[in-house]
């Protein structure tokens, strides 16, 4: 069994959505990691900055397995000296995440066992071995065999932040090639969210050779991807999904790497619900906030407001809601108020509106009061 300071490798605990590791010294010290999966970053990123300035947790990585792109896994990292502290935590982001729009999975006993052990091997036994093998990881287990090669990413050489995760998860997939790609965030000394990005190719094949490095700075025209020799004493590291290397970036020169410019009407929107809630308090109007984004009013009329034109979720909303109330979607933007305005779908729903906000102030409020 590999050591890695005061942990064992592979010696830890399953305990439903949590993995835990305790330190073999006097510290006595508990080291957890939940998983989950999702579609989107959006805005599981921008929660789980909060928790790292919270404190709740100690860092979190995102992981991208190339050969199935479309989706993300998260793995969060817990630390406490008690491991009902680590339970309490968990429970609190548990149900932070839970209230979310979107569609997340927390993993749980063997599912999140496989998901953890899977960048090394998804089951492991006593006869593992581990050799380093020209900067590499070479790993047996009975007669399997993985070789490990890890590339650092310099992200100050991204042209096309927004762009490059596709972008560069669709290029290792057209080489036949596959891998993990890895974003670590944590909190610095100065509350500052730090992000450090690297790729671990894995091949079944003991002689082999990789030219990826070349191919993917040749396709972004610029040295993307560098070779980072890990020792032994550095799985650990990848298998918590820490950092290989010292290089480290401000994640707030890189937020459109994971943030979609539905974000950047965050304040936009929030103010906008602010002052239509003081409306409808003046007015006596009774409502009820389900989100940032809908608002159920007099208990017939649902509000849905759009920073950016969503299909997917509009067709969600109609689905579940447009047989129980009145459904006004208001867009913010002008563009994408026309493109809804005119699809005929929408147009032939009797109980849709589609609202521009800049004519709100327009908006005859006494609506919600004639309903019968």
């Amino acid at each position: 069994m590999v050591k890695k300071g005061k942990y064992k490798l592979f010696s830890y605990i399953i305990d439903r959505f949590l993995i835990y590791y305790k330190s073999f010294n006097n510290n006595n010290k508990f080291i957890a990691f939940a998983a989950i999966e999702s579609n989107t970053f959006n805005p599981i990123i921008l929660l789980m900055n909060d928790f790292l300035r919270q404190r709740f947790i100690h860092y979190y990585s995102v992981q991208i397995y190339t050969a199935t792109k479309e989706k993300h896994t998260i793995l969060l990292n817990f630390e406490d000296t008690e491991k009902e502290g680590i339970t309490k935590i968990f429970n609190i982001i548990y149900q932070k995440l839970c209230e979310c729009e979107i569609s997340i999975k927390f993993l749980e006993n063997s599912t999140l066992e496989k998901l953890f052990l899977q960048v090394i091997f998804e089951k492991i036994n006593s006869n593992i071995t581990i050799t380093e093998n020209s900067g590499a990881l070479l790993i047996r287990n009975e007669k399997r065999l993985r070789l490990l090669d890890f590339y650092k990413i310099s992200l100050e050489y991204l042209e096309k932040k927004n762009s490059f995760i596709d972008s560069f998860a669709s290029l290792i997939q057209n080489y036949n090639r596959v891998g993990y790609l890895f974003f670590n965030f944590q909190i610095n000394f100065i509350d500052e969210i730090q992000i450090c990005s690297y790729f671990v190719e894995v091949s079944n094949k003991l002689n082999y050779t990789s030219d990826i490095a070349e191919k993917v700075n040749n396709f972004f025209d610029n040295n993307i991807l560098k070779k980072q020799n890990v020792k032994i004493k550095k799985l650990l590291n990848y298998l918590w999904r820490l950092r290989i290397s010292d290089d480290a970036y401000l994640l707030r020169f890189f937020y459109n790497l994971f943030i979609t410019k539905e974000h950047y009407f965050l304040p936009l929107l929030l103010k906008f619900n602010s002052k239509f809630e003081q409306n409808l308090i003046n007015n006596k109007i009774k409502f009820t906030r389900l989100s940032n984004k809908l608002l159920l009013v007099e208990q017939a009329f649902l509000i849905v407001i759009l920073p950016i034109l969503e299909s997917n979720y509009i067709q969600r909303i109609i689905k579940k809601y447009y047989l129980k109330y009145l459904i006004y979607f208001f867009l913010l933007n002008k563009l994408d108020y026309e493109k809804l305005s005119q699809i005929k779908e929408i147009n032939k729903l009797k109980n849709i509106k589609v609202i521009l906000l800049d004519n709100i102030s327009n908006f005859d409020l006494k609506i919600f009061k004639n309903k019968t």
